[in-house]
């Protein structure tokens, strides 16, 4: 059986990951009724990240130690879930996977190599996307998006920290289309910052030829 598509949606806080996911996993099923689509999201089981996420307000601290539960959690997360469902051929959409902890903990102060090396330590229990859709949105739409939901504010949500991530994710971008392409995969960067219909408009011509690609393939 042909192993279906991984897609991961990147971005700071409020850039629109999770509505775009919806808009793109409608549009899958809508290009072939036998096209199964499976999201998920990460952090996706550890309770240590769910409680130091809501538990610590300091946006700066435990880096190290974020890292390696959010690698640890990956992990699970791909060997119980991804990697047998896209072996059934059902395409996964995920809010979140290596690109973030790369961006958030480099933001901590842990260097970005030492963050990849920790998922290449991993071997073949990792996944490299097909594609990465990263929303890029400007500072005070994401600040505004996050105030919009209502919910108590969790460790990294922080104007600062946001400020700073945002540098992070455009320095991943360039490193992902140039000395990190074999571990990030291919990259599209989309501009959030507009209406949910123009932003989904854009996943659709980034996702369309890696479908198309996958649709042909043996």
């Amino acid at each position: 059986m042909k192993r279906g598509l991984f897609v991961v949606f990147e971005g700071v806080d409020g850039s629109g990951k999770e509505t775009q996911m919806l808009e793109l996993a409608r549009d899958i099923r809508r290009r072939s009724k036998y096209n199964g689509v499976l999201l998920t999201h990460e952090p996706w089981q550890s309770e240590e990240i769910k409680r130091r996420l809501a538990a610590d307000k300091d946006a700066f601290s435990d880096g190290e130690a974020m890292s390696r539960l959010f690698v640890d959690d990956r992990v699970f997360h791909s060997t119980a879930l991804l990697t047998p469902v896209l072996g059934l051929g059902t395409h996964v959409l995920g809010d979140r996977y290596s690109m973030s902890t790369c961006a958030y903990q480099w933001t901590q102060g842990i260097p970005v190599e030492a963050i990849v090396r920790m998922h290449t330590d991993k071997g073949p229990y990792l996944l490299t996307p097909d594609l990465t859709i990263l929303l890029e949105v400007s500072l005070d739409i994401g600040m505004e998006r996050m105030k919009r939901r209502g919910d108590p504010p969790e460790k990294f949500e922080n104007r600062d920290f946001q400020a700073r991530l945002i540098e992070s994710y455009q320095r991943l971008c360039v490193m992902a289309r140039t000395t990190h392409k074999d571990f990030f995969g291919s990259v599209a960067l989309i501009d959030g910052n507009r209406p949910i219909e123009e932003v989904a408009a854009g996943v659709r011509a980034a996702f369309d030829p890696v479908y198309q690609r996958w649709k042909i393939a043996a």
